[in-house]
């Protein structure tokens, strides 16, 4: 709460909610873990009543349980089901902002471009209005993204997406 009206009286109107895939769902395709969702709706209503905006992110850095998702212990379509289930949990709440896919995705031997995908399709299939935020592989940095990341490479047919590139 003190740090939601500290950062909110300093004009700060967006913020992110790191979310650990791990800890929100305990097993790929599993339901949500229940009382770790009633926290982040608790800071979400904490938000609105700030005047705050939040970006849900998932912050595993393209991983679940330290097994690089695309592959064949985290297929792609494990990645779908959880933005699927997350849209579906907070679309309603008025704080939401947006979606952030993976906050920076790394060494994923190619794999980050088809998961992201998976993921932009989850949410879509629940929630056709809120932008998503697309960071690229290589940590999403912005020096090699021009190498690792040439192209955009998901579709939105909302056109609702936002590149994510870090510099640090």
């Amino acid at each position: 709460g003190d740090k939601l009206i500290a950062a909110g009286s300093n004009g700060i109107t967006t913020i992110r909610l790191p979310i650990v895939w791990e800890t929100i769902q305990p097993s790929l395709y599993g339901g949500l873990n229940t009382r770790y969702l009633a926290h982040a709706l608790e800071f979400l209503d904490k938000a609105q009543l700030q005047d705050m905006k939040v970006v849900i992110d998932l912050h595993n850095y393209g991983r679940y349980q330290n097994k690089l998702i695309g592959s064949q212990d985290v297929p792609a379509r494990a990645f779908k089901d959880v933005w699927q289930r997350l849209a579906g949990a907070f679309s309603r709440h008025s704080a939401v902002y947006g979606y952030g896919l993976m906050n920076e995705p790394h060494d994923t031997g190619g794999l980050w471009h088809t998961v992201a995908q998976s993921g932009v399709d989850g949410v879509r299939s629940v929630d056709t209005n809120r932008p998503i935020y697309v960071g690229g592989d290589s940590w999403s940095n912005s020096q090699r993204w021009p190498v690792v990341n040439p192209t955009p490479f998901v579709t939105d047919p909302y056109n609702r997406i936002v590149y994510e590139a870090h510099l640090y």
